[in-house]
């Protein structure tokens, strides 16, 4: 019998996610200390873990931020991970490659490490990191009483299994309608719990048709005043129906295997 690959799939924090198997690793937005209004901050234990390669972030292959907001990068932890471990690579948009070189950790030598990915909005870069195939989408990001950067939205295969990880992409059709390379089956998209409360955002998870949904950027249970978390939830039981299989990722650890 032919063997398989488990990929396991571990919740870090608001949007953070370790996807590895027993060869590959990437984690995605998962390196910050959540300075943010609602947002969820890395404990200072898996920080500390990251920044030494150490435990399961031991040899961790690939690093991707979708943009350059606090509770989803961090410049100066970044630098300090990417000097501990010589085969991290980091990807990210330029304004979060710009605040990773201005940083005083920065060295010329991650150089070759670094990959800025600078998309106008709705066109995709394909590149392949240590036989990780990646494509990184550029996507209009919900500005909701904000600045509004470009956000990466990322769509990647490992242990071949095929995951969409949009970062705060708005979730509107015309995000995701167009884009070529997205009509890829997907096994796992990963959105912010805004999308299952928006009509628009459902259908487009509809198109894309991913066998599993991840709910994330949760708000952080002691900043939530307008109990943003209990409505979606409320808004999930409402649409269930027209959704696929669906998890909410709320507590650092909650995870699964593929």
């Amino acid at each position: 019998m032919f063997g398989f690959t488990k990929v396991n799939v571990n919740f870090i924090a608001n949007a953070g996610v370790m996807i590895y198997t027993n060869k590959q690793k990437i984690l995605i937005d998962g390196l910050h200390r959540g300075e943010d209004v609602m947002a969820g901050a890395v404990d200072e234990d898996t920080i500390n873990e990251i920044i030494s390669a150490t435990g399961r972030f031991k040899a961790v292959d690939m690093m991707l931020f979708s943009h350059e907001h606090l509770d989803h990068f961090n410049p100066s932890l970044t630098a300090r991970a990417m000097e501990k471990s010589g085969i991290l690579n980091v990807m990210g948009t330029k304004a979060v490659i710009d605040h990773l070189r201005s940083d005083e950790a920065y060295s010329e030598e991650f150089e070759p490490r670094i990959w800025c990915m600078d998309m106008a909005i709705g066109l995709s870069t394909h590149i392949n990191i240590r036989g990780i195939n990646i494509e990184a989408i550029g996507m209009e990001h919900d500005a909701i009483g904000r600045d509004c950067p470009v956000n990466n939205s990322y769509l990647f295969t490992i242990g071949g299994k095929t995951f969409l990880h949009v970062g705060d992409a708005k979730g509107t059709k015309a995000n995701f309608e167009d884009v070529a390379c997205l009509k890829t089956p997907i096994d796992v998209m990963f959105v912010p719990f805004t999308y299952v409360g928006i009509a628009e955002a459902r259908e487009a998870i509809t198109a894309l048709a991913p066998k599993k949904l991840v709910i994330m950027h949760m708000p952080d249970a002691g900043k939530d005043d307008n109990n943003w978390a209990e409505k979606a939830h409320m808004a999930y039981t409402t649409n269930s129906a027209a959704l696929p299989p669906t998890v909410f990722f709320e507590k650092p650890g909650d995870g699964f295997t593929l």
